[in-house]
C-alpha cells in the first residue's frame, strides 16, 4: 500500500479510486478513466472490467477482461505500465500507452488478489479450457 502522502510525492495527486496506488506521468502508470473514476491498470483489468454494465447487459461483465492484461512497455522512451489488449499475429504485446510492440506482461502475486478476483480468474480459465476441449 502506498504511503499516506503518495498523492503529494510524485503522482501529482492522481491515484487509483480502488487501491490508492499512484497513477500518472511521474509514476509512468497509465490512468484508466471510466464513468468519472480513475483506476490503475491492475484494478481496471482485474476489477472494473468485471463489473456489470449499467445498461443492457443484464449483469454480464462490462468488458471482455479475458482479452486484456497489465503490461509494462520496454521502450526507454515510454516505460509506462498500461492495460494491453493483445498483440498482432506473430508480434509482441502492444503497449497501451505508446502503441508499440514492446510491452511485457506483468505477473501479479497471489496475495494481490481478493477472493472474488481469484474466483473470477479461476472461472475464466475453466471456461476457456472447457471451450477449447469442446472445439
Amino acid at each position: 500500500m502506498p504511503s499516506a502522502n503518495h498523492a503529494i510525492k510524485g503522482s501529482g495527486g492522481n491515484y487509483c479510486t480502488r487501491c490508492s496506488s499512484p497513477v500518472g506521468e511521474a509514476d509512468r502508470v497509465q490512468p484508466c478513466n471510466v464513468d468519472g473514476d480513475t483506476y490503475c491498470p491492475r484494478c481496471m483489468v482485474f476489477w472494473r472490467m468485471h463489473q456489470p454494465s449499467e445498461q443492457g447487459t443484464h449483469g454480464a461483465p462490462r468488458f471482455n477482461a479475458g482479452q486484456a492484461c497489465v503490461a509494462k512497455c520496454q521502450f526507454v522512451q515510454c516505460g509506462w505500465t498500461a492495460v494491453c489488449f493483445g498483440a498482432p499475429a506473430g508480434g509482441r504485446l502492444m503497449c497501451g500507452h505508446c502503441g508499440r510492440q514492446g510491452a511485457i506482461r506483468m505477473t501479479l502475486k497471489d496475495e494481490d488478489f481478493t477472493k472474488i478476483e481469484k474466483d473470477a480468474i479461476r472461472e475464466t480459465v475453466e471456461a476457456g479450457i472447457k471451450a477449447a476441449k469442446s472445439a
